[in-house]
This record gives structure tokens, C-alpha cells and sequence, in this order.
């Protein structure tokens, strides 16, 4: 049995990753959190194998569990494509990276995979560390991670307003994001952002 951790900020993604783990009978919940502090806590009390980590506090646990929890396996989550605090955290000794929107046959792949003492790394992540330069990208890996999220909710249809109320950003923030996204991807309309997003397979 591999007992399973989750530490990120958002409610929604903890419940949903909770789902994940509940339909499989080799993997066991063993606790979420949003706060780091606790998530040292919780890796140390309920002796967690595996920690599902948002990538923002994925560098800090690392170093607060490295001695005290060496076997514990990091699986690094965000909602963008590779940045340079993904690439710190890999190299300090997480033991791999999932996207927020991966399937759940991915994520339950993923976490026997670093449990398993290996690691679970995209084909341009593994480029990006091994060669020190970054791999080619296509425009949306020019996005930071909350212009990333941005357009991916635009992507699927969702309104400015909807897109503020879920990221709990201002309308005119919103707006701000949007213009840098279509700037950085070089597209003009939101029906642009749907074909490029499942042009490229982020959405179906």
C-alpha cells in the first residue's frame, strides 16, 4: 500500500485528487493540506510515501522534509508548462512533475512510478535538465503559470466573469491576462484559444 499526501492551497484540486486516490485499491489517502508548515506534519505523523505538491510550496518542503523524511518521493503539480522553480525543485530531488488537468490514469501512474523510486518526467522537462537549455516550445510554454491559467478557462468557454470569480481576480485583471496571453500567442479571439488548445491536445 502506497500512502498518498496532497499539499496544495486550492480545496477543489485536494477534493478532486482525494477521488482519484479513493477508486484505487493500492493507493491510500493519508491526509491534505494547503499550508506547508502542515504538510511537514502530516509526512512525518502519517509516514507518507508520496506527497503531491503544488509546485509554489514544492522547493520549501523539500528542504524542511530532507532530513528528517529521506525516502519521502515529491511529485511536483502545476497548471503550466515547465518553469525555472519546477526545474529548482527537480534538481533539489523531487521526483517528478504532472500537470493539474492530467488524466487520472496518468496521475495514478505517476505516483507508483516516484514511489516506486524512479522518476516521472515529461520528454521536454528531461530535455530542459538534461541539456541545461530549454527544448523548443510552443507558444503556450511562453506563458507564465497564471497567464497559463488564464487562457486555458478561456479556452473551455468560460467568460471573463466566470474566469474572475474562479481565480479570484478582478474583471479588469482578467482582461490584463487575456491581452498578454493573445499578445504572447500571437491569436486574437477567444474561439482562437479553444482550436489552439485542442489543436494541441490540452483539451478535448
Amino acid at each position: 500500500m502506497i500512502n498518498v499526501g496532497i499539499l496544495d492551497e486550492r480545496p477543489i484540486v485536494r477534493a478532486g485528487l482525494e477521488l482519484f486516490l479513493a477508486e484505487d485499491r493500492e493507493l491510500a489517502f493519508a491526509g491534505h493540506t494547503g499550508d506547508a508548515e502542515d504538510a511537514r506534519r502530516l509526512v512525518r505523523d502519517q509516514g507518507i510515501d508520496v506527497l503531491v505538491c503544488a509546485l509554489q510550496s514544492s522547493v520549501d518542503v523539500i528542504m524542511a522534509t530532507r532530513a528528517e523524511s529521506p525516502d519521502l518521493a515529491v511529485l511536483v503539480l502545476s497548471d503550466g508548462p515547465a518553469e525555472e522553480l519546477l526545474l529548482k525543485a527537480i534538481r533539489m530531488g523531487a521526483k517528478g512533475h504532472l500537470q493539474t488537468n492530467a488524466r487520472r490514469a496518468d496521475f495514478l501512474d505517476a505516483i507508483r512510478t516516484v514511489a516506486g523510486g524512479r522518476t516521472y518526467l515529461s520528454a521536454s522537462l528531461a530535455e530542459e535538465l538534461i541539456s541545461g537549455e530549454p527544448a523548443a516550445k510552443a507558444p503556450h510554454e511562453a506563458l507564465s503559470e497564471r497567464e497559463f491559467q488564464v487562457f486555458m478557462k478561456m479556452a473551455q468557454g468560460k467568460t471573463a466573469g466566470d474566469v474572475s470569480k474562479e481565480l479570484s481576480l478582478s474583471i479588469k485583471t482578467v482582461a490584463t491576462y487575456r491581452s498578454r496571453v493573445m499578445e504572447k500567442m500571437q491569436l486574437t479571439s477567444n474561439s482562437d484559444l479553444t482550436y489552439y488548445a485542442m489543436k494541441n491536445r490540452l483539451i478535448e
